[in-house]
């Protein structure tokens, strides 16, 4: 889980401490699975830079047989197809480049909000108060899903 800001001071509650936030983002199917969070975004990463899932699992410290499923599952969840074999190694297709970098991006969108919020609540000690904008978001729109297949061909266009 990335730190999305240092510590901050929390007061007013009785006592003084110290916080930080920290935020976990991922993107799961219609049925709950996850489909690309933290975790497959850096294996997705690392076979883009090694070519092979090998090699991604080697640099990754991890098993090749957690990493193949990982991708596989992936795939199953989505409908796409991440990653393809090559003669010389393995590489994403051009669905796996697009998930991989719009994924990297609503992660980075949602860090920066997230730590731009965690400042203005957590800075004078306070609760910022309930406006259009700060107010509890209907679980309705906060499940609010995207079809991931137009969005993923919208890249391409």
């Amino acid at each position: 889980m990335p730190r999305i800001s240092g510590p901050s001071s929390l007061t007013g509650v009785g006592v003084s401490m110290s916080v930080r936030l920290r935020c976990k983002v991922w993107l799961e199917n219609e049925a709950g699975k996850p489909i690309i969070g933290e975790g497959r975004l850096r294996i997705l990463t690392a076979v883009r830079l090694t070519g092979s899932i090998s090699k991604a699992a080697q640099k990754l410290n991890l098993p090749f047989r957690n990493v193949w499923a990982k991708i596989k599952d992936a795939e199953r969840q989505s409908g796409l197809r991440i990653v393809e074999r090559t003669r010389t190694g393995s590489r994403l297709t051009a669905e796996g480049e697009a998930l991989m970098s719009r994924f990297a991006e609503l992660q980075r969108s949602c860090e920066r909000s997230a730590h731009a919020k965690f400042k203005r609540v957590f800075s004078d000690g306070g609760r910022e108060a309930d406006s259009p904008e700060t107010a509890p978001v209907p679980r309705e729109t906060r499940d609010e899903a995207l079809s991931l297949e137009s969005v993923i061909h919208e890249d391409r266009t």
